[in-house]
């Protein structure tokens, strides 16, 4: 097997189509991407300076298991809530946690994700119940708006559009087109 990449007099590769899957892809702040699929047509990499073009955007699917969703929400530990529990329904995102004040409240925070500006990963709140009656919406928000965005392309060193998120049963799934620049 050579050492070295051969490539043409341009110092580029070319490809008709590239389909990559990457999995267990840890976020900057910690969130697990469990999944990572990327396909594009048409895409010619420059080495040397490394660059990636495309005449076409390419898509990537980026699904996060709840139980990662879990561990990133049980390792920040927002607002002092801990044991945390997601679930999907209907399009729907379910966020179990306990919150001891001097017993433990249970509380179920039922929300939705959304993309802003086709940048950015949201979850909005739509309602809060705790079991024993007290009211910790405002606690709830609070901690969201800390959480919030919950992803960015700005995180990325590409240029990229959010263009669909849709919470399954046990996954959130989202759906981005990256590149070219002018796309």
């Amino acid at each position: 097997m050579p050492e070295e990449l051969e490539t043409n007099a341009k110092n580029e590769l070319t490809a008709s189509s590239v389909t990559a899957t990457l999995t267990q892809v840890v976020l900057p702040m910690g969130l697990v991407i469990d999944e990572v699929t990327f396909s594009g047509n048409a895409i010619t990499v420059q080495m040397n300076p490394l660059d990636i073009r495309a005449p076409h955007p390419a898509t990537v699917v980026a699904t996060v298991k709840l139980t990662s969703l879990d561990r990133y929400l049980e390792t920040d530990a927002p607002g002092g809530l801990r044991n945390f529990h997601c679930e999907g329904e209907d399009g729907w995102l379910y966020v179990n946690a306990t919150k001891k004040v001097i017993f433990e409240l249970a509380v179920k925070a039922k929300c939705r994700v959304s993309i802003r500006d086709q940048k950015e990963l949201w979850v909005d709140l739509a309602s809060v119940e705790v079991m024993g009656g007290a009211s910790v919406t405002n606690l709830v928000q609070s901690q969201l708006a800390n959480l919030n965005p919950l992803f960015s392309v700005a995180e990325l060193p590409i240029v990229a559009r959010l263009t669909h998120a849709e919470v399954a049963t046990d996954q959130i799934v989202i759906r981005l087109e990256v590149g070219p620049p002018n796309a």
